[in-house]
């Protein structure tokens, strides 16, 4: 998992219980990145899974303190969107 300095400490899930949080919400996902971040306010764990036969990645993000997943977001990854969601 990759995190900013001094994150950890902050966060009352471990990352392996947030992402199995993440994994139960895209079965068969296979985890490609992980990170512990600070979004709009919230200590959160990203995760991107990617799932066999599908292109593109969904993204899971898990409330670092309570475990709640506050979203699921697929993200195409193909020639028009090269960094971040398809709009």
């Amino acid at each position: 998992t990759e995190e900013k300095p001094g994150l950890r400490r902050q966060a009352r899930i471990s990352p392996d219980s947030a992402q199995a949080i993440a994994r139960r919400r895209v079965p068969g996902g296979r985890v490609t990145k992980a990170e512990l971040e600070r979004e709009h306010g919230a200590l959160i764990y990203s995760f991107d899974l990617a799932v066999p036969g599908r292109r593109g990645v969904e993204e899971v993000h898990v409330d670092a303190r309570t475990g709640a997943v506050l979203s699921v977001e697929h993200e195409d990854g193909g020639p028009m969107s090269p960094v971040g969601p398809r709009r």
